[in-house]
């Protein structure tokens, strides 16, 4: 059995996450290949992700004309004969899903990991975003979801509101995401590689660490997170800030932070996958305060090293974090997010605790072997 997935680039994220992990843990007697349609914010790293399974990338500049993009494609299926094809982003799906009809496809699946709409007016680089659907954009999904025979949906949240716009209910099924627990666990104890990069980034080894992860734009709400901090005369005092990712709010960000919390706040850039969990490790905590999300990768693996996180009750985190038990929700804009960050910090016993709770209730639900296989029961039902 062959499986495709198409993707609309080669940028680390979520949705690169997801490839990474069916390319490298897909049930045995699967082969599987990736596309990337457009050239841009490709992965340096990637090579070394997929050293034994070489993606394949078509190269076009974003945007292309759809129907020189899906003539491409086409061609490209219709070489890889595939049983099923995946298209993994909306940026892709246009193209790819009836790409993958018109090649005859016994199964074309489309997965969604959230729901924003990308704006023309900065080049589609996520420094403007909209949190929901036009009239226009839910046109073109009914007409996805029409030719689709499948849509994997990441979180309970989001099949509701795929529904809400009109499309299939019967074609949706809810896989979670999921991590290696093993990956995150070892990283969690190495506590000599901890200290080495405190040290290369300028970390007091004293100061508690604060984590930002993720990538710098408008859907993570990164100055919100900044505020948050530089409010806090206990946590200016007792931790320091850390963003882990890039992004097109980036420099912005770190202008604004020189401003409100100078000397505390520190930048790790973006990293390679197999080294996020080293640099994740720095944190003592993590904070998301995301404006939308599908159910993030870096709120599973934050969880599975036993870090308490405080995240923004959006998408499908309410899902995955029981408030108080397990982790903290809030609410962006009020002060539980901060009365959080407080406590975690000034209460040792409570972290461990919450962390404790955290890391167990990812190895009961979220654990990447159970989420793929469930994922390819309904490949192989439909089939």
């Amino acid at each position: 059995m062959r499986i495709v997935l198409i993707l609309p680039w080669f940028a680390s994220g979520g949705v690169l996450r997801k490839a990474l992990q069916v390319a490298v843990g897909a049930p045995s007697g699967w082969q599987v290949n990736i596309v990337s349609i457009f050239s841009q914010n490709d992965s340096t790293s990637l090579g070394a992700e997929l050293s034994t399974n070489k993606p394949l990338r078509l190269g076009f500049r974003f945007p292309e004309e759809k129907g020189v993009v899906e003539t491409a494609l086409y061609h490209t299926i219709r070489s890889l004969s595939p049983d099923v094809v995946q298209s993994m982003h909306v940026c892709s799906d246009v193209c790819a899903v009836p790409a993958a009809v018109a090649a005859g496809v016994p199964l074309v699946v489309r997965g969604v990991y959230g729901i924003t709409q990308l704006s023309h007016k900065d080049n589609y680089r996520r420094t403007e975003v909209r949190y929901d659907w036009d009239s226009r954009q839910i046109d073109q999904e009914r007409d996805i979801d029409s030719a689709c025979h499948l849509t994997v949906a990441v979180s309970a949240e989001l099949a509701l509101r795929l529904g809400g716009y009109g499309l299939s209910s019967d074609k949706i099924v809810v896989i979670h995401s999921g991590v290696d627990i093993r990956e995150f666990t070892a990283a969690s104890t190495n506590s000599q590689k901890r200290r080495t990069l405190k040290q290369r980034l300028g970390i007091p080894l004293n100061k508690k660490v604060v984590g930002i992860i993720g990538r710098l734009d408008a859907c993570k709400n990164p100055f919100e997170a900044l505020h948050v901090y530089s409010r806090s005369t206990l946590l200016k005092k007792e931790s320091v800030l850390l963003y882990l990712g890039d992004g097109p709010l980036r420099s912005a960000v770190e202008a604004q932070a020189g401003k409100e919390a100078p000397g505390l706040v520190f930048f790790a850039g973006e990293k390679a996958f197999h080294e996020v969990p080293h640099y994740l490790s720095l944190a003592d905590i993590v904070m998301m305060l995301s404006r939308t999300e599908g159910l993030p990768y870096v709120l599973i693996e934050a969880m599975a090293m036993g870090i308490p996180v405080v995240a923004t009750a959006v998408g499908g985190i309410p899902e995955v974090i029981t408030d108080q038990v397990d982790g903290f929700l809030c609410n962006a804009g009020d002060a539980s997010a901060q009365c959080a960050l407080e406590h975690l910090v000034n209460d040792p016993k409570s972290r461990r605790l919450v962390g404790s709770r955290a890391r167990n209730t990812v190895r009961t639900r979220f654990d990447v072997r159970e989420t793929l296989n469930a994922e390819f029961r309904h490949f192989r039902k439909r089939l």
